[in-house]
């Protein structure tokens, strides 16, 4: 498996050509979850603070109506001060870990480290205010070919101005552009959700404990464990909760 495998850093104060005696095994899934759940505390406790901060100087009203925004532009600020700048997450360094570029075993370059960023943070916020937008115009032009639609078979078959009816059942097929768009109509709100790409994508991470978030998936950053441990210690992973 990916995570058994070792890798060597370079010491910051020698030549890159040159690599430290210890190697450092890949991060397993608990280690990335906890420094996760670490980053998700501080960034909480910054967001209700910076919160209270424009609370205080522009009125309750004003900080319930922009939450969102102030929620993402201080998770911006937190990992703009960290990650973009080349330094570790407080999250980061309770843990250990240190990311790399999964296919040059390399610190990440600057490139990497603000597309992760803007992938995770403002991509996300972007999407969920244009999303509700985007999916009332195409409910409405559903609705509105369905309602041709129907109309058009309605004429066909002479409903509008005299009932007919008939013993013998019609077949219908099974896939018609009709039953197609009502199901479209239907189940809009879920096929639209990028929920079950995150379930995905967390599932595989819990298999292979290699990409937490999807940004990281997107961008090739993988961590690895920079603490020493002992030969008959043992690494394990939450491949279990990847079934589940």
């Amino acid at each position: 498996m990916a995570d058994d495998s070792h890798i060597a850093l370079p010491t910051s104060n020698s030549p890159p050509s040159s690599f430290i005696s210890h190697f450092y095994p890949f991060a397993t899934s608990p280690d990335i979850i906890r420094s996760h759940e670490k980053d998700a505390y501080l960034t909480g406790s910054l967001i209700q603070q910076s919160q209270g901060i424009v609370r205080a100087l522009r009125g309750a009203r004003y900080a319930h109506t922009h939450s969102d925004a102030i929620k993402h532009l201080t998770e911006l600020l937190y990992f703009t001060l960290t990650t973009a700048i080349g330094n570790r997450t407080l999250g980061e360094e309770y843990c250990d870990l240190i990311q790399l570029e999964d296919d040059t075993l390399q610190l990440p370059s600057i490139g990497r480290r603000v597309g992760y960023i803007l992938s995770s943070i403002l991509v996300p916020w972007t999407l969920q205010r244009l999303l509700p937008t985007l999916r009332q115009k195409f409910r409405n032009k559903l609705e509105r070919n369905i309602a041709r639609i129907q109309l058009r078979a309605a004429k066909q078959a002479g409903l509008l101005h005299k009932p007919q009816f008939s013993t013998t059942p019609t077949k219908r097929p099974l896939f018609t552009k009709l039953r197609i768009q009502q199901y479209l109509l239907e189940h809009l709100d879920s096929i639209t959700s990028l929920s079950p790409i995150y379930a995905l994508s967390i599932a595989t991470f819990y298999f292979t404990g290699s990409y937490y978030h999807l940004s990281k998936r997107l961008w090739r950053l993988r961590y690895v464990f920079t603490k020493k441990i002992d030969d008959n210690e043992q690494r394990i992973g939450y491949e279990v909760l990847g079934v589940l």
